[in-house]
């Protein structure tokens, strides 16, 4: 009694109950998947980074990335490859592991890697061209005036190749004009005492201990461009940039007197999937690294938006304006990121699921309420019937019917709000019956 009582007072039957709980349920974990699965998923535990031939700048700051993010348990591994243009074809190919990769500006558009984005850049990276002795005593300071010139352009298929292709070109210098060599940056000094080279260009810091050799060498001098700016000017990823003499070495006054050069910078390019927990952490290591000031840089300076060629992801563009999200700054990565996804599931919880579990029992009214009248209609056709050309077995037919009703009626089961429309539907079940009792007789 006490149970039956409890349950007509609830107002639903436990089958009701149940079915209502387990579709809650099963809407709100559908909803917690796929959010977790799809708009927000974990981010990934491992992260390939293409670098260089293992012993250049690339490398050595892909090390002190790994050592920052290794901090928060992310495993980043270092892929050696032949240098800048090889990480670029690295990180458009599609199956490619490679999800970051060192390169310098000016060798690659965002046309020819629609797939690619840019986190910023790190560093200048000085476009260094020495010559022979010889040429520097005619005072030759401009690029134009290597026409008939032997030039080294680095290896074939990297970056410095590519890079300064780029700048004789708009210099108007061409290999129909002057003659491209390729070499190994090791070869650069021997052959140009040789004389068998008559310029060389060669990317790198100001740190590497190949600048200083070629600094001291006595036949060979850094080529001082008088137009930098105006170089500047025509192609916008380069920088003109003062090398101060004795900045080098300043013991040696290396170099001897203040120099003009260009440079672009060495930007940090990744896929366009990377997930933007990733890029945070990739920037948090990068400011770690690069703040610092240097030969060029004043502290803070970079990492920086100076990439005019790639666009600039847009998590980075954020970092950039409002520095990392505070989650970020003060949780640990694992904390913070599990509580960036905790506000993706939030958002459609209430703007998707609090809406579905608040129809769930509409449905179930809309239910009950569609088997009431179904039997009113049943009821209203067998009251036409009755009203209608009447004979015996039209009589017959619709005691069977209301018999029919009735039973329904009596296996009907709805919320204690509609049992005014349920004791109603039996009262009128009586009246029916009244009037088939009236003809009956007759």
């Amino acid at each position: 009694m006490t149970d039956n009582l409890e349950r007509f007072t609830i107002g639903r039957s436990r089958r009701e109950t149940f079915l209502i709980w387990s579709s809650a349920l099963v809407v709100l974990g559908l909803t917690v998947w796929f959010s977790v699965k799809f708009i927000n998923p974990a981010p990934p535990s491992k992260l390939v980074i293409a670098t260089g031939d293992g012993e250049g700048d690339y490398a050595f700051f892909a090390e002190k990335y790994h050592d920052q993010m290794m901090k928060e348990g992310i495993d980043l591994q270092i892929r050696a490859t032949k240098g800048a243009m090889e990480n670029v074809s690295l990180l458009k190919d599609p199956d490619s592991e490679v999800t970051v990769g060192f390169v310098h500006d000016g060798i690659v558009t965002q046309e020819e890697a629609p797939n690619v984005a840019s986190l910023g850049s790190m560093y200048y990276e000085p476009l260094w061209i020495f010559m022979r002795k010889s040429l520097a005593n005619k005072k030759q300071t401009r690029l134009d005036e290597l026409v008939g010139k032997t030039i080294s352009l680095g290896e074939d298929g990297s970056g410095t190749k590519a890079l300064a292709l780029r700048v004789l070109s708009a210099s108007g210098i061409n290999a129909t004009n002057s003659k491209y060599v390729f070499m190994k940056w090791d070869q650069i000094q021997s052959r140009l005492d040789a004389g068998t080279i008559d310029v060389a260009f060669f990317i790198g810091p100001p740190e590497d201990e190949v600048i200083t050799q070629l600094l001291e060498d006595p036949k060979i001098e850094l080529m001082d461009l008088d137009n930098a700016e105006a170089i500047q000017r025509k192609l916008p990823f380069l920088h003109h940039l003062l090398l101060p003499h004795g900045a080098i070495d300043l013991a040696k006054n290396l170099p001897r007197h203040d120099i003009d050069i260009v440079a672009p910078t060495a930007t940090l390019l990744v896929k366009k999937n990377i997930h933007p927990a990733l890029v945070h952490l990739l920037l948090r290591a990068a400011t770690a690294v690069h703040s610092d000031a240097g030969v060029f840089e004043k502290a803070n300076e970079f990492p920086a938006d100076k990439d005019f060629e790639i666009d600039l992801n847009e998590d980075a563009r954020q970092f950039f304006k409002n520095g990392a999200p505070a989650w970020h700054r003060y949780l640990p990565f694992w904390l913070a990121t599990l509580f960036e996804r905790l506000i993706v599931i939030l958002v459609p919880l209430f703007a998707i699921v609090l809406p579905a579990l608040k129809s769930i029992p509409r449905f179930f009214k809309w239910r009950a309420r569609r088997r009431i009248l179904r039997c009113y209609a049943e009821l209203k056709y067998i009251e036409v019937q009755l009203n209608s050309d009447l004979n015996p077995n039209r009589l017959a037919s619709c005691v069977v019917e209301l018999k029919k009703v009735e039973e329904k009626v009596k296996q009907l089961k709805v919320p204690l709000e509609f049992a005014d429309q349920l004791y109603g539907l039996r009262s009128n079940i009586g009246m029916v019956q009244g009037q088939i009792s009236q003809l009956q007789p007759a």
